[in-house]
């Protein structure tokens, strides 16, 4: 589907509605087929990361539940899409002005903690809210984003160029330094609340955010489910939104 500017797309609960239909046909068919119980336990996984988070939004929030997504450059739009599309896929420009910032690979690391560890995950999803650690690459959440130009067509797979590359880097750095704190010491934690506000801030010549991937959930991490079998012997998908 294309999207053209001035379009004003808003969130809804979509992919939980998706994940609760998979959780419950999962329950009343079983199945003997690795791949596709590899894909059910990451439908369970991912909807119970997400009732975590949801249920650590701070009040008056936008909670991912209903949230819309989106990057605030071109090379972590491209981080994430290269992930995530097999297919073309379009990267718009975009407004979103109450938009929140936060650190997208504890999302992936909640989920792989959440069956089995939830004041683990809540630990995480705390973080995730209201982050004091120093972090690098950054989610935006709105409830709405407005199109501002015709969306950028890419054909995957795309060669990385270094600029691109660098911020993978730096998201898997996120992912490596997540999986190695102390979430429960009760140790305080080190405020870099000016590395935060650093990527949290719009760009002040025009004051929206620069380049934004609709990420949308049926879109995109629906489909990714749909094709675990593709999904899951490469070995894709990075986090959050995160069957990702």
């Amino acid at each position: 589907m294309m999207y053209q500017p001035g379009a004003v797309i808003t969130g809804d609960a979509k992919f939980y509605t998706f994940l609760e239909g998979r959780i419950a046909a999962a329950a009343s068919a079983k199945t003997d087929n690795p791949l596709e119980i590899r894909s059910r336990q990451l439908v369970k996984s991912t909807y119970e990361m997400e009732q975590i988070f949801h249920s650590a939004c701070p009040t008056g929030r936008i909670s991912r539940k209903t949230a819309r997504f989106a990057c605030s450059s071109l090379e972590d739009c491209l981080v994430y899409a290269c992930e995530q599309y097999k297919g073309p896929f379009y990267i718009y420009e975009v407004e979103m002005p109450d938009a929140v910032a936060a650190p997208m690979a504890l999302t992936g690391y909640a989920r792989k903690v959440a069956k089995n560890e939830w004041l683990l995950a809540k630990a995480i999803a705390a973080e995730y809210w209201d982050p004091k650690r120093s972090w690098h690459y950054w989610e935006y959440l709105d409830s709405a984003m407005t199109i501002l130009k015709s969306g950028t067509r890419f054909i995957p797979p795309l060669a990385l160029h270094q600029a691109v590359q660098d911020r993978k880097d730096l998201y898997d750095e996120d992912a490596t330094n997540a999986g190695k704190i102390d979430w429960l010491s009760g140790q305080p934690r080190i405020r870099t609340r000016h590395k935060y506000l650093q990527h949290f801030a719009l760009p002040a010549a025009r004051g929206r955010y620069v380049l934004g991937i609709l990420w949308l959930w049926e879109a995109s991490l629906s489909a990714a489910i749909r094709s675990s079998r593709h999904l899951l012997a490469s070995s894709v998908g990075m986090s959050n939104r995160s069957c990702r």
